[in-house]
């Protein structure tokens, strides 16, 4: 069409390529709402959502009440203490640790 339109008027050339781009742009928007639709109308937003609340907050309440070190320690014994002591200190501050217990 644009050829047809350059033969027709070589001034419009500019007019069919902004229009060109125009519609590009629509279309990209509309693909994107439809995406955003199709996951919401799936469910897909709301198990990420149901699955990143879960991780915060365990059973729907606080991690601190739900993932007590207690019964770790009742399991593993005092040597559990013990390997978190050595982790522990004013050298580590500010550093995150992986502990691995026996």
């Amino acid at each position: 069409m644009g050829k047809d339109i350059g033969k027709l008027d070589p001034t419009l050339k500019g007019s069919v390529e902004t229009a060109r781009h125009k519609i590009s742009y629509q279309l990209e928007k509309l693909k994107l709402k439809t995406g955003r639709a199709e996951d919401r109308k799936s469910g897909l937003l709301t198990a990420h959502e149901t699955y990143l609340e879960s991780l915060l907050f365990p059973h729907k309440s606080l991690q601190s009440r739900e993932l007590c070190f207690l019964p770790i320690l009742a399991k593993l014994g005092m040597n559990a203490l013990g390997e978190l002591q050595k982790c522990s200190g004013s050298k580590n501050i500010g550093r995150h640790l992986i502990v691995r217990i026996p």
